[in-house]
Formats: structure tokens, sequence, C-alpha cells
């Protein structure tokens, strides 16, 4: 019989003999199943009191991180008994599948359940498999996005590749069959893997196989390394750079030096049109790129803009209210003196911005911050968001901004709140979707 059960008093069971674990919440029970046949996860809610799979998202942080001294030393004393068992859940976790094989799987940052799925249905063979090829493994737990099958018995499929050469996983999966491909992906670690970075380089390798050649000289890959590698002006920048871009911890998550380095060559081309030739030569150090790039930055920011473009106009309106200041930039002069008071080079994008490409905004509440963004078939998409001298902005700007994208805002009770703008009258400003 389906019927919504009432969270228990924990919110967390664990049956360790059938390894087991349940999760409630307010409105939805989830269960976990570790044991065999092979993993499994279900769901029942309020709205669909049945059963039905679903595949869980994150790291299971109920499941294989353990609790914060802090959480196990709340307070509260029902979320102090809440993480207790918390931990007492991870302790059997660890205990039955091993430490090491709880760390590694936590290095990924996307999905855990796959790679763990992938372990367990391997059994003997899949522990030590994911340990020695992190990156191959990320293929195997992404079957379907590299090569569906009609049958969708993905794992039956896993099961007999992984027994295979790696070579001919690497051939079955679309790379290129050979052991300089398998030297490539045993460079790659669990901390990179994404799908995006696997489709990209599988295309790139189709399209250049002598690119295989030019990673092997490389001892150590990172996200910012392998962009630099793959991208167009790869033949300026030396072996020096990229090696010492690979060993940059921060250019695993993005390719900062690339962003920087299409900067300085989009800078260029906008100071060439205003009658100043600044040679770029090869690009050797990191040291030599911030430089350049600082330099060229005043250069751009210290021009006379004398004819005043107007840009296409944008469909979302601004917002200028007490805990959000959020206006378009109009025109390229607005553009040049945003560009010369925050100190980056955000004017490089002007030539974009005339052809409708992108569009740029400024913040002014709650952080001062410049945004660019460009819309596309799914409404509008954040390009770049940066402050004074291209420093990081703050998540809560952050998802401001995105709601302001997507006409989302939505504003308190302003009666109680002291107006910072007073020259501002009631409705004058049309927010576009927002209620």
């Amino acid at each position: 019989m389906n019927r919504f059960i009432e969270p228990t008093k924990f919110g967390l069971q664990y049956d360790d003999k059938k390894q087991r674990l349940s999760l409630f919440h307010d409105d939805a029970i989830y269960i976990i199943r570790l044991n065999k046949p092979f993993p499994a996860a279900f769901i029942k809610t309020k709205e669909e009191p049945f059963w039905k799979n679903y595949i869980p998202n994150g790291r299971f942080p109920f499941l294989l991180s353990k609790p914060l001294k802090k959480e196990i030393n709340s307070i509260d004393p029902r979320l102090k008994k809440y993480y207790k068992y918390r931990n007492k859940v991870y302790s059997k976790i660890v205990y039955r599948y091993g430490k090491e094989t709880i760390k590694f799987i936590n290095q990924y940052r996307d999905r855990s359940w796959f790679i763990m799925s992938l372990i367990f249905h391997c059994e003997r063979y899949g522990a030590n498999f994911v340990k020695d090829n992190p990156a191959i493994a990320y293929l195997l737990a992404s079957h379907a996005v590299f090569r569906k099958l009609k049958s969708r018995k993905y794992w039956r499929s896993n099961k007999s590749l992984i027994r295979k050469k790696r070579k001919k996983i690497l051939g079955y999966f679309g790379f290129p069959e050979s052991d300089i491909t398998v030297k490539l992906f045993s460079k790659i670690s669990p901390q990179i893997c994404s799908i995006e970075l696997f489709l990209w380089l599988r295309k790139a390798l189709k399209e250049n196989p002598k690119l295989l050649r030019r990673f092997s000289f490389f001892p150590k890959l990172n996200i910012g390394a392998i962009s630099l590698l793959l991208s167009d002006n790869d033949n300026k920048m030396s072996y020096n750079l990229i090696n010492e871009v690979a060993y940059k911890r921060k250019e695993n998550e993005k390719p900062f030096t690339l962003f920087k380095i299409k900067d300085i060559y989009r800078m260029q081309k906008t100071l060439v049109d205003n009658d100043i030739n600044r040679r770029i030569l090869k690009l050797n150090k990191l040291s030599e790129i911030h430089i350049l790039h600082d330099e060229m930055v005043y250069l751009i920011n210290d021009l006379e803009i004398i004819v005043n473009y107007e840009y296409p106009k944008c469909k979302i309106a601004d917002i200028k209210k007490n805990h959000i200041w959020i206006e378009i930039i109009p025109n390229s002069k607005s553009l040049h003196r945003e560009g010369y008071e925050m100190s980056h080079c955000i004017f490089s994008y002007d030539d974009d911005i005339k052809e409708n490409s992108y569009y740029a905004a400024r913040m002014l509440k709650p952080e001062r911050v410049t945004i660019l963004f460009k819309e596309n078939i799914y409404g509008y998409q954040i390009i770049d968001i940066h402050g004074k001298h291209n420093s990081d902005s703050r998540k809560n700007s952050e998802d401001l901004i995105k709601k302001w994208l997507i006409g989302k805002v939505h504003f308190p009770d302003e009666s109680l709140q002291l107006r910072l703008f007073d020259d501002l009258i009631e409705g004058e400003i049309k927010l576009v979707g927002v209620n």
C-alpha cells in the first residue's frame, strides 16, 4: 500500500545489516540501498505517495562526509542527537567500504553516485580501477553521455569494459585508441573531471590528433593547462607558461589564465582600432601576463572617446531600490567610464555590445560590480561579474543578479526601511516580469 509515512524524530536511519539508509524530510522520504543486487535510490513525496527511482545529487553530505565538530557539539539537543547519529552512520559506511575509497569518491566534483555505483557493480575490480584510473572511471560512470546503448544496459557493459585494456575503453568512448591517450588520461585528476571537459577534449583530438603529442610534453595537467593547449593562441605561449599554469590549484576550477590572455588580445584589437599599436610577443611567464594585462587596461581606459554609440536596447529593466541597484550601461561613453572607474577591461567588449552579442550593466548595491551577460534561447546568461581591479564578486550579489536576469527579484516592505534614494518616485521604475 502506498502511503506517506511521517518523518521520524531522528530524520535519519541506517540499517547496517541491509545496508540501507533512509533520510526523512518534511515532505519526502529518501532511501539509498547500497547492497546487492546493485546500488539504488528511491523517493516518496506527499504529492506522489509511491516509490520511484531517483539519482542522488551532490556528494551525499549525510553519507560520505563526517559531520563537523561544531555540529556534533550543537547547543540544540535535537540537532546534537541528529549529528551524533549521522557521525555513527558515517563511521559504519567507512568501516564497511574503506576510508580511502570514501575519500577518493569525494574528490570528484560531480557524479559521485555513479562513481560509487561503478565501484559496487564491478566489485573487486571497481575500487582499484577507480583509484588507478580516475579519469577513465569517470567516462565509465558517464556511459550514457559518451556512448548511448539502445538496450540501456550500461552497468552490464561497464562490467565487460572494466576488464579490457585502457586504450580499448578510450577507443570505445570515441577517443584515439593508443597508449599516448592512456598517458594523457593518467594526468587528469578526479578534481577536474567533468562532462564538458571530456566532450571538448574528444572533439579537439578528433579534429587534430597531433595535439596528443603536445599533451605528452607536460607531466601534469589541469583545466587551465588543457584550455591553453586547446586554444587558438597556443603557439604564442611557451612551454614554461603552460607548465606553470598546470601547477596552479585555482586553475583546477576555471581557466583564469586563458581568460586573461583573451582579454589581452581583445584589448589589443581595441587599441589598434584607436591607432595605438601595442605588439604582443611570445608569452613566457604568468608574471609577464599580469604586467601586460595591467598595462593594457591602463591604455584602454586612457583612450579619448570621441563618438558616443548607443547600444541595442536590452529587454531587462533597471532596478533602483533600497537594497539592490542595477542599471544597464546604455552607450560607449558610459562603458568607457565604467572601465575607468573600476580599473578593468570592460571597454574591450565595446564592439561585441554594439553588435548585440553582449550586454553590460553596473551594480551599485549591495556591491559595486560590473556585469557582462548575453541572451540565448533559454533567456539571459551571465558571462562575467567583476569588481574593481577584476576582483571577484560576493556570492549573494551573484544570486541577486541571476534573479534579476530571470525577473524574480522580490522586494520586502519598503515602508519599514530607511529610504536611501529619496528622489525616486514609487512606481516610477517598471520591472519586467517582477510581481
